[in-house]
């Protein structure tokens, strides 16, 4: 079924009214279903993304390393940093793009991408900022990954994430691992110790949040 928007629906977006007019009349709109992947690392990218709801996770697969790494998450009011710079430097995908909500997007290809840097100000600015904020994610994880223990930065993801009021997380150790750049084995060794702290219980696919005191 098709999906029609109006320029109310960009609203998280600072285009001017012209250019949400013309992604109105332009663009099509796409639902991007829960785990369902958009983009896989390697392809080349025709388009980017605007999300209008919903978020993604881009993760980036180290063959030499046998590791899979989350670069950053993508949601409402952004597009992916990644894809935008394989379009502007004619690159193939460096990541892989998974749902990890259901999504609703619209899709620009790419001539308009590159079409509308020169008509649409409010368009140019939103691609530098896309590449800067993505550039900036890409450091502060190194950062995290080079100044903080394994312990600190699962504790950090559990504390930043939706989970303090759910009190579970539905994820693996090796999609854990994949988040804060480390191995499957490192992640649950460290989970096991945190159990026996007495911060959570582990489940088969499953981490239970204890509440504190």
């Amino acid at each position: 079924m098709k999906i029609t928007i109006n320029k109310r629906d960009l609203s998280a977006f600072q285009f001017s009214d012209e250019l949400k007019q013309k992604i109105v009349d332009t663009c099509e709109v796409v639902q991007q279903k829960k785990d369902e992947v958009a983009l896989r690392q390697g392809e080349k990218v025709v388009r980017i993304p605007l999300y209008l709801s919903g978020e993604s996770i881009l993760t980036h697969y180290n063959i030499e390393k046998d590791k899979k790494y989350t670069i950053c998450r993508v949601g409402r009011g952004e597009t992916c940093p990644t894809s935008l710079s394989s379009i502007l430097t004619n690159q193939c995908s460096p990541v892989t793009g998974i749902a990890v909500q259901d999504a609703i997007k619209v899709i620009v290809p790419t001539r308009h991408v590159l079409e509308w840097q020169s008509i649409y100000p409010t368009w140019s600015k939103f691609l530098i900022k896309t590449i800067t904020l993505g550039y900036t994610s890409v450091l502060e994880k190194f950062h995290q990954n080079m100044s903080k223990t394994v312990e600190e930065r699962i504790l950090e993801f559990f504390s930043n994430g939706d989970f303090t009021e759910i009190r579970s997380i539905r994820m693996t150790h090796q999609e854990l691992a994949s988040e804060i750049g480390t191995s499957r084995v490192v992640v649950s060794r460290v989970l096991k110790n945190l159990e026996r702290s007495g911060l959570i219980k582990l489940r088969r696919g499953k981490i239970m949040l204890k509440a504190a005191g």
